[in-house]
């Protein structure tokens, strides 16, 4: 429902009135002509549409209401009410879409926060596995040592490379929400 229906329900109140007119034109031909003739049939039909009385008229119609026992006013109330509703619905979308996004938001911040620890924890493990090998070159650790070494920094890659998965699919996520490219600072929309 817009305002301009509702001013139209407000307005079935009033008096009203409506002026239409007719001209109508009508020829037949007879029966007995060649129906493959097609000029001899336009003449008949056209002087049996000259010989015929025309059929012309104007008709007025004028309401005016009398006693609605409240039923227009009811129906204004309804149709401002549905107007209402729907602004509330309109509100309602525009705040489910601004938490869609603050959430996308936040996620994406998370998902670098996360990003950026395990990079860190990452480059430790780096730094482990190097001490690691330089001591088992030097004979002071031995190859199971180096071993579990090399293990905590597999494991410390693999959850890197998780959390950037994660960190993508979040940026992602905001990217479709937004209908923004913030790597790339553009609109995805023309």
């Amino acid at each position: 429902i817009k305002a301009a229906d509702l001013k139209k329900t407000a307005a079935q109140r009033r008096i009203s009135g409506n002026l239409s007119a007719y001209y109508d034109l009508t020829g037949y031909s007879s029966n007995d002509l060649e129906e493959d003739n097609i000029e001899r049939l336009f003449r008949s039909s056209w002087e049996d549409m000259k010989d015929r009385p025309k059929n012309k008229g104007f008709t007025f119609t004028l309401s005016v209401p009398i006693w609605d026992g409240g039923a227009n006013r009811s129906d204004v109330n309804a149709a401002k009410i549905a107007l209402t509703q729907m602004e509330y619905n309109h509100i309602n979308q525009r705040i489910t879409i601004i938490r869609g996004i603050l959430s996308a938001i936040d996620a994406v911040n998370g998902a670098y926060a996360q990003l950026e620890i395990l990079k860190r924890s990452g480059e430790i493990a780096r730094k482990s596995y190097d001490i690691c090998l330089h001591r088992f070159d030097n004979g002071d650790i031995t190859a199971r040592d180096l071993a579990d070494g090399l293990s905590k920094l597999t494991s410390a890659q693999t959850s890197f490379l998780d959390a950037f998965v994660a960190y993508r699919v979040a940026l992602n996520d905001l990217k479709m929400k937004t209908m923004y490219d913030f790597e790339n600072n553009r609109s995805l929309v023309e």
